[in-house]
């Protein structure tokens, strides 16, 4: 039977403290240039708006004007103007609500990746039980014990997926840090569902998937910092 080298699946986020990501986030919020006035131009599938200011909440696009709002996947650009000295206050306020925002979850997002870290290392321990041909009960225990964790954390990455959903973002090039949060988080319930489907079948495919979905969340931990970074070289 194959075993999990843990070493290699946990370490990226183990070597990711919160107070570099705290770091990086400050460092973001300093170098994201303003954009450059108030008047952004929205150009859409039915011709195009001119709006004071913007945000973006779940899939919608909210107007400063009270405009109704309207669906982000119809939106084909968004063009600035120049700002005034008030306009880039303004502006640099919402970025910092949203960086200290997403930091926040980032905190959660890193606690949840390392649950299921954990929850790889158990089923791995279960594996060893059978291989040493412990008893019925002594399996049962420990498969009713990770069946619970992963039901306790699959809620948990539903719940924080909701959080991102209600990330205010200010301006459209962090959509896809969003985004890319998204699919991170689809990885982990997809790597969780696996184990459970494990531990019911003894199926090794579904092993395999469940750490290749995890080696997933991992990637998609980098995407989300680079396209953080791509939005400061805009």
């Amino acid at each position: 039977m194959a075993r999990i080298n843990h070493q290699i699946i946990t370490k990226r986020f183990r070597n990711k403290p919160a107070a570099v990501v705290a770091c990086l986030f400050l460092l973001l919020l300093v170098l994201s240039p303003g954009p450059a006035r108030a008047d952004y131009l929205i150009s859409t599938s039915n011709g195009e708006i001119v709006t004071q200011s913007y945000w973006i909440l779940g899939d919608l696009v909210y107007l400063y004007e009270g405009f109704p709002p309207m669906e982000f996947s119809k939106v084909n650009s968004i063009k600035e103007g120049s700002f005034t000295d008030l306009e880039k206050g303004m502006n640099r306020d919402a970025l910092k609500r949203f960086f200290h925002y997403s930091s926040w979850l980032v905190t959660k997002d890193e606690k949840i990746m390392l649950s299921q870290g954990e929850n790889l290392k158990a089923m791995g321990t279960i594996d060893e039980l059978r291989a040493l041909k412990k008893t019925r009960s002594e399996i049962k225990k420990a498969v009713k014990a990770l069946s619970a964790r992963l039901d306790d954390l699959e809620r948990q990455a539903s719940t924080l997926k909701d959080y991102w959903r209600g990330a205010r973002i200010p301006e459209k090039t962090l959509v896809i840090a969003r985004d890319v949060k998204y699919l991170q988080l689809l990885s982990l319930r997809s790597s969780i569902r696996q184990c459970r489907r494990y531990l019911k079948t003894w199926d090794p495919t579904c092993r395999e998937y469940a750490l290749e979905y995890y080696r997933q969340v991992a990637q998609f931990e980098a995407d989300f910092y680079e396209a953080l970074i791509r939005h400061t070289q805009r």
